[in-house]
């Protein structure tokens, strides 16, 4: 039960390759332009980078707890190489000839 929570609640964070950051972008798209509203994605994920190295650190600092630091981690990493493949299409975009 606890698995089940933890994942969903890692799901529904802000981050792009998860649920929660593709409804977020989503929303956002509505409001803003494609382009404003990538900016802003990112910026917003670059922020629950921080939280989650923050939490990340105290999890292994204060509560001894591994685990945490590691799916932190991970998101970490996941979101980095989503940031990239998203850098990258943007670029191919740019690129294209009609």
């Amino acid at each position: 039960k606890k698995i089940n929570l933890f994942i969903a609640i890692a799901n529904l964070i802000p981050l792009k390759p998860y649920d929660g950051g593709r409804i977020i972008h989503s929303i956002i798209t509505l409001i803003l332009d494609e382009n404003k509203a990538n900016r802003v994605c990112i910026e917003m994920q670059k922020k629950s980078l921080n939280f989650l190295t923050i939490l990340a650190i105290i999890a292994l600092v204060k509560f001894k707890n591994y685990y945490l630091s590691i799916a932190c981690i991970y998101m970490i990493c996941i979101v980095k190489e989503e940031l990239k493949n998203e850098k990258f299409n943007t670029l191919i975009k740019y690129l294209q000839i009609d």
